[in-house]
């Protein structure tokens, strides 16, 4: 028996879900807790609406995950996963949002030693649901708190189409989550397996590729997927470097920044605003806006597409029109790519305008191919070409390219 090794303690775990209404009271209450290595809240308030419609029309969202964890004699239950979830229920209950406060920007050099100026990382305030729950534990205290002085000019009343949070809503509508116990004697070997949790959930999961995690969000409407990935596009291919291959035309990127340019009003500035290292996720808001039919999000709402005979006649007449100036299939870099497709898209699908009697396709060919030599021509252009505000600069000069092509639609 001396060499019986004792057994390893291991985690308890336990499921189920509460109720709107009961998540908010935890909160509230302190009787869950964000532990002090959980980031900032990043979500923007159209994430937080896709959520709670999502949460609205029964559809499934990812369960929380609490950890019961031992602090100074006391049990404290972190949020290990689902802060952004829970903080966005909170607000919504409250009927706030925190404002998208710049605090940071940044000047550096490029490789040409040329100063630019870049969009920074720490874009927006450190904010997390402590700074309400501090204030007050229901939601008319912290109401009462914000009304004036420098806690009301951090926050805007959230918009009109969200979900109302009635009691029958709070009550009827539930979030799963998985409860987590490891009680261990060693706090030391405690501390270690919650970090190391929290670091194979946040940090070492491995992610889906960015068109597999974008397919799994057209299940919230199957009959889109056409829309998101027309088949014509799969003959449209372009070179993104020689190490890594072709890959063919990504039709949601271009719908993407093309819907929320027309939007904002044609503000090209406002375009992916605040999504520098998280484009993809960018999309994904994208697809979630337009399976969700938000109407008055960050997208422009085209109502033809959720009619089956609709959506194929955009997309009938994007091919017809791509045919008819003879556009090219073949790229050599998503440079090229942009400049021919962002202005035929945006005339086509956005302005829905009519094209003048081509005589001579080659002449628009050959303006674009110009632009494209010229861009390439740019110090530095081609390993910074994924850039944001590279990307802003095609969408525009690709729109103005194609203005000579097209009657104005009045």
């Amino acid at each position: 028996m001396d060499n019986v090794k004792p057994e390893k303690k291991t985690p308890m775990v336990f499921y189920g879900e509460y109720s709107l209404r009961h998540w908010i009271r935890l909160i509230l209450n302190g009787n869950i807790q964000l532990p002090e290595y959980q980031r900032k809240f990043v979500w923007r308030e159209s994430d937080a609406f896709d959520l709670l419609n999502s949460i609205c029309n029964h559809q499934f969202v990812p369960p929380i995950t609490i950890g019961a964890y031992q602090k100074e004699g006391k049990v404290i239950n972190y949020i290990i996963d689902g802060q952004q979830r829970l903080t966005s229920i909170l607000l919504a209950y409250i009927g706030i949002f925190p404002k998208n406060i710049k605090i940071d920007s940044r000047k550096t050099k490029n490789q040409e030693n040329i100063e630019i100026q870049t969009e920074s990382d720490e874009e927006y305030q450190k904010w997390t649901f402590k700074e309400l729950t501090k204030l007050g534990n229901t939601k008319e205290a912290i109401l009462q708190a914000i009304s004036g002085g420098d806690e009301k000019l951090r926050y805007i009343r959230l918009r009109d189409n969200f979900p109302v949070m009635d009691d029958d809503f709070l009550g009827k509508r539930y979030v799963g989550f998985s409860y987590i116990v490891y009680h261990n004697e060693n706090i030391s070997e405690e501390n270690n397996f919650f970090s190391t949790l929290f670091r194979n959930i946040n940090i070492h999961g491995k992610p889906l590729h960015p068109v597999e995690s974008r397919r799994a969000l057209y299940f919230l409407d199957q009959d889109l997927e056409t829309w998101f990935e027309p088949e014509f596009c799969k003959g449209i291919l372009y070179t993104a470097s020689e190490r890594s291959g072709r890959y063919y035309f990504d039709f949601t990127r271009a719908l993407a920044l093309l819907s929320q340019f027309v939007k904002c009003g044609e503000d090209i500035e406002e375009v992916a605003k605040g999504y520098l290292n998280k484009i993809e996720l960018y999309y994904e808001c994208y697809i979630r806006s337009v399976c969700n039919r938000n109407q008055s999000g960050d997208f422009q709402y085209l109502p033809k597409i959720y009619d089956s005979e609709g959506r194929q006649g955009v997309i009938s007449k994007l091919v017809d029109n791509y045919n008819k100036l003879k556009l090219p299939k073949e790229f050599q870099s998503i440079i090229d790519l942009d400049l021919y497709v962002f202005g035929l898209m945006y005339f086509t699908i956005f302005k829905e305008s009519e094209l003048k009697n081509i005589d001579e396709p080659d002449k628009l060919k050959n303006k674009i191919n110009g632009w494209i030599e010229k861009l390439k021509r740019e110090p530095g252009y081609g390993k910074s070409s994924g850039r944001i505000t590279r990307v802003r600069q095609r969408i525009i000069l690709s729109i103005e390219l194609y203005r000579t092509v097209f009657v104005d639609k009045k």
